[in-house]
């Protein structure tokens, strides 16, 4: 954990803040840190209560981006393995092909047809790609939470696909409480209705994408830092 400790002025009186970002070493966040103190910032600070404040991540990209480059600095070292990259590669790869069949799936549902029963087999497909890509989300930044952990998990790829993630979440989320709507109350559902078949395939593209996200940034970090 790196924490930018920060004050301000107002009116003759001084307060003070913090900005906290996870990294997985403590390399890592001692680099974040390196020349920033003594910095002028931009701070957010609330006009009804001034104690109260934040820096933005653009503002603090903005300090990371222009601060003079560290001389005789040792080679930066991926948290991730080097043979793993191929690994990862390959796993970003599948989560496409599983992201694929699933969008596949789900615009035969929105047709009225049903699937055949073989596409069941994305169930599957979602922890083989799923689980690594928590692994390789932790390896990478030492937590899988915070606010700005899916920006932080996509860095590297463009910000484009940090947004795809919010999309495919709010539609899979819109999808499902669509499709409880349209349950009868007290009806069980046999799971083989082109609305039960239009549900998932929403969550597999939800659990495919993430997993496609966070394994393509992580291979990306191979060659984005030597």
């Amino acid at each position: 954990m790196a924490i930018l400790a920060y004050s301000y002025l107002l009116s003759g009186q001084t307060f003070q803040g913090e900005y906290r970002t996870a990294f997985a070493s403590e390399a890592g966040a001692e680099e974040f840190l390196r020349g920033l103190q003594g910095r002028a910032v931009s701070v957010q600070y609330n006009p009804n209560n001034s104690a109260r404040s934040v820096i933005l991540p653009e503002t603090v990209e903005a300090l990371l981006r222009n601060r003079p480059p560290l001389l005789n600095a040792p080679d930066w070292k991926n948290p991730l393995p080097a043979w793993s990259k191929s690994l990862i590669g390959a796993f970003a790869f599948l989560a496409l092909i599983g992201l694929s069949l699933s969008i596949w799936v789900h615009i035969d549902t929105l047709l009225g047809r049903t699937p055949s029963s073989y596409f069941w087999g994305l169930h599957v497909g979602v922890f083989i790609v799923f689980g690594p890509a928590i692994f390789v989300a932790q390896r990478r930044l030492g937590t899988t939470h915070g606010k700005d952990f899916w920006k932080d998990v996509t860095k590297g790829s463009p910000d484009g696909v940090r947004y795809m993630l919010y999309v495919f979440f709010g539609y899979a989320f819109i999808t499902f409480i669509f499709t409880s709507a349209q349950s009868p109350p007290g009806v069980v559902r046999n799971g083989d209705g082109a609305s039960d078949w239009r549900a998932f395939s929403a969550i597999w593209m939800v659990f495919y994408y993430t997993s496609f996200a966070i394994h393509s940034a992580a291979f990306r970090s191979f060659s984005d830092r030597r």
